[in-house]
């Protein structure tokens, strides 16, 4: 959102008293503000898939604890029929 404030603000209001150096460290800005948005959106992502690959191998482990019990039972029926 800064950073777009920072685009808009420099391309209309700020225009006229951006010259020189400040201009430089005026865009300079405005672009780590932009990576810097970029780089929490990566690392949200990243976080996510950790996240999204924990609970899956969660639910898969759940599943075949409760799938292995539920054998073990049918073989003990089985065998002592």
């Amino acid at each position: 959102m800064l950073a777009a404030g920072m685009l808009i603000w420099g391309q209309t209001i700020l225009k006229p008293y951006l010259e020189g150096l400040w201009f430089v460290i005026y865009w300079l800005a405005c672009m780590g503000f932009t990576a810097l948005a970029m780089l929490t959106a990566l690392l949200d992502i990243w976080a996510v898939r950790r996240r999204t690959r924990a609970q899956q191998r969660e639910l898969l482990q759940h599943i075949f604890d409760e799938v292995e019990p539920n054998q073990e039972e049918e073989r003990d029926q089985s065998d002592g029929h």
